[in-house]
């Protein structure tokens, strides 16, 4: 008999989500790299980062994303998901 677990939520392009600013997201030393490599590409070079390396990039935030959703932290935006403070936000970009 199979037992029957609880169905995880899985990334549907076709909603929005959303996590909070205080939320962790942990990302391994392939990914950073993936990351770091296409950043640093995008930011020195005139023509930006070669195509590869920004599809990399984004299939890396993209699995952490997946991920988020997954293990719950990143959750479907609702009309009545409560509004983040921008405030909040921006002062973490200082």
């Amino acid at each position: 008999m199979a037992v029957q677990g609880k169905v995880k939520p899985s990334f549907d392009p076709q909603k929005n989500y959303q996590w909070q600013p205080t939320d962790t997201f942990y990302i391994s030393g392939a990914q950073f790299a993936s990351l770091y490599h296409s950043l640093q590409q995008q930011a020195n070079n005139v023509g930006g980062a070669p195509v590869m390396l920004i599809a990399e990039a984004y299939n890396v935030v993209m699995d952490i994303l997946k991920d988020g959703i997954a293990d719950g932290t990143i959750l479907e935006a609702t009309a009545s998901t409560p509004v983040v403070d921008q405030a909040a936000v921006k002062s973490m970009f200082k």
